[in-house]
């Protein structure tokens, strides 16, 4: 009986296996390419004031920026960016991003969309629209930049008679990873 048990475990255990490897396809991981981009930028910001609008600078900042192409599907990048004030307390935003990028000219243009979040010294968040574009410069770098537009409606640095604007443009440099 034990002689049985023994043979009848080694046949199934070479079924499996033969099953294993002569099943007709296998089953393939995704696939991840990232590239990463940093440079400094600034613009202003619109908030209501007393019955008007106020107009002020943003602070200057550095931006760096990770992307991802899933299964080599160019059109569309996933990422995130982190953005540090240099004219102000330290400071920190984070936002996550989808982007939609096409090929023009031999310029790769993208429209993206985001949700920026300042963490520090102050919170704030929103929506964000952004566009721009990468030129290529050498073999795997690329130069260019980005506008973008922020909303932000929630927060404790808010104004209080409502949302706060932002309009900045980002230049920089861009490399696989």
């Amino acid at each position: 009986m034990r002689a049985f048990r023994q043979g009848l475990a080694t046949g199934a255990f070479v079924a499996v296996l033969a099953a294993a490897v002569m099943a007709p396809g296998r089953a393939q991981g995704q696939t991840l390419e990232l590239a990463t981009s940093g440079g400094f930028g600034g613009g202003v910001s619109l908030a209501p004031s007393g019955g008007g609008t106020s107009l002020a600078h943003t602070p200057f900042f550095f931006h760096l920026d990770i992307s991802g192409v899933l299964d080599g599907d160019a059109a569309w990048e996933y990422g995130g960016a982190l953005s540090v004030p240099f004219e102000t307390s330290p400071g920190l935003a984070v936002t996550p991003r989808l982007r939609r990028v096409r090929e023009r000219w031999g310029v790769q243009t993208f429209l993206g969309l985001g949700v920026p979040v300042f963490i520090a010294p102050s919170t704030l968040a929103g929506v964000e629209l952004s566009l721009g574009g990468w030129y290529p410069l050498l073999p795997g770098l690329q130069v260019g930049g980005e506008l973008n537009a922020d909303v932000f409606f929630t927060g404790d640095d808010l104004p209080e008679e409502g949302a706060l604007v932002m309009f900045n443009l980002v230049g920089g440099a861009r490399l696989p990873l």
